[in-house]
């Protein structure tokens, strides 16, 4: 209903990361943050959806970013963590 709209869904969704992934493939403007995730749904996520609709997340302090950082890391090639780490979020708050 809002096509000029970018939605983050967070921790991809938590408990319910299919769920999060059946939305993101309904809606384009639903980007999924990796927070709280194992490296094997990061990357099932992203084989999905692509890397550009993904976002780095680490739920800091409840969780920790060197281990958040870890996972996308293992989950993501260098192009892919990129993207996810930095540039998608540069380009969705256009800095």
């Amino acid at each position: 209903e809002f096509p000029t709209l970018t939605f983050v869904c967070g921790h991809c969704g938590w408990d319910a990361p299919r769920a999060a992934l059946r939305a993101a493939l309904k809606s384009q403007n639903l980007l999924l943050e990796t927070s709280w995730q194992p490296p094997h749904l990061i990357r099932r996520l992203c084989d999905k959806i692509g890397p550009e609709r993904m976002l780095f997340g680490s739920d800091f302090p409840l969780f920790s970013q060197r281990r958040a950082l870890r996972n996308a890391r293992l989950a993501l090639n260098e192009e892919e963590y990129a993207l996810v780490a930095g540039e998608n979020a540069r380009r969705l708050l256009a800095l």
